[in-house]
């Protein structure tokens, strides 16, 4: 005789993704959540990434920088900057989903590209509040 009070076993729950009779507005809704999922798991490797580059080239440029409180504000401002530009890349990668469908190397290309447009950028800050701290 099998215990009444034992938890249900089961498989794993299906996704909608998982199911092939799935609604396709709650798949495409589906779809857009694991972007923004993903997205947002990037985040903090993008922060790493131009916070050490920032400091890599403030050290190089101009190390008072650090003690400057009014560089350092600006800097925060050009941080926050940086993370509104961020959502572009779930945007694009959203209406892309939606419209067209999933892409899959699209992530990958506005990550990089849009690292290295934000890195350029950081630097052109930098640079900009040092020159300022000079005059």
């Amino acid at each position: 005789m099998e215990n009444p009070y034992t938890s249900p076993q089961s498989g794993p729950r299906p996704t909608p993704l998982d199911d092939d009779l799935a609604d396709p507005a709650v798949l495409r809704l589906a779809r857009i959540g694991e972007i923004a999922v993903a997205w947002e798991n990037l985040r903090l490797p993008y922060n790493i990434m131009l916070a050490v580059v920032a400091l890599v080239a403030v050290l190089n440029i101009n190390a008072e920088l650090l003690a400057n409180p009014r560089a350092m504000v600006a800097m925060l401002l050009a941080a926050l900057a940086a993370n509104a530009c961020f959502c572009v890349g779930p945007l694009l990668e959203g209406y892309v989903t939606w419209f067209l469908g999933p892409v899959p190397w699209l992530r990958g290309v506005v990550f990089v590209v849009g690292s290295m447009g934000a890195i350029g950028l950081t630097m052109v800050v930098v640079v900009m509040v040092s020159w300022e701290g000079q005059v």
